[in-house]
């Protein structure tokens, strides 16, 4: 019913679990760009013969389960894991440091998941870039940063908005890898849905919820289409 609606709206317990969920999203996305962009202008630009095999490497997430990839990252950001017995053994750390069962897990997780996604759109658009043009920029006098900055940035832009759209929509509606590797510790949209469901048996709320969390991400993706749309003309 409708007041379902009202207890969503007028609490800010649940706009916080919203907001939570967004900045999980940016914060995602802002990693994934961050880290996919040098990979795939190299992966886009060189004739290596082992680029099918690097191409390979960045897909590999894709092709195992969300259950073995995500317990795949427990022996390696565990308290005992390679990475801290690594900082522990350079001398970086006296302690071991928590990067498991909490946010940093879960930005970690969704970030390996979703980096190739990211990869793979940028990739597509800056192989339509062409080489000439860079060559072009650098003739005139401008240095490599600034050709970067100023020709292969802007024209990958229809890249970054399907790459954006793509990661932050599927952070959005993410559940098993906030699940584990937030250890039942992060509360965002998707796992106080299954807490409603499992644990409290709250169907009507938990459809409620489901139902805002995907009205608030479609408007979120017109608005960046809408956006980006006025940018191009």
């Amino acid at each position: 019913t409708l007041d379902n609606y009202v207890r969503f709206l007028s609490d800010p317990f649940y706009y916080g679990i919203l907001i939570e969920t967004f900045m999980l999203g940016i914060i995602v996305v802002s990693i994934c760009l961050v880290i996919g962009f040098p990979v795939a202008y190299f992966l886009a630009r060189t004739r290596s013969r082992w680029r099918g095999t690097l191409i390979f490497i960045v897909v590999s997430p894709l092709l195992i389960s969300v259950v073995i990839r995500n317990l795949g990252w427990l022996p390696v950001l565990g308290s005992s894991g390679v990475v801290n017995w690594l900082l522990l053994s350079l001398g970086i750390l006296s302690q071991p440091v928590q990067l498991i069962n909490n946010y940093i897990g879960v930005v970690i997780g969704l970030t390996h998941a979703l980096s190739p996604f990211m990869i793979l759109s940028l990739m597509t658009v800056i192989q339509r870039i062409e080489p000439e043009i860079e060559e072009a920029s650098i003739n005139l006098g401008a240095s490599p940063w600034q050709t970067f900055w100023r020709i292969v940035v802007p024209l990958s832009r229809p890249g970054v908005l399907a790459g954006y759209l793509l990661v932050f929509t599927v952070v959005l509606s993410a559940f098993t890898t906030p699940g584990m590797m937030g250890g039942n510790r992060v509360l965002v949209m998707s796992t106080y849905i299954g807490q409603q469901i499992r644990t409290t048996l709250n169907y009507p709320f938990a459809a409620m919820a489901a139902m805002i969390l995907m009205l608030v991400t479609t408007l979120t993706t017109l608005i960046a289409m809408r956006l980006s749309g006025e940018k191009n003309t």
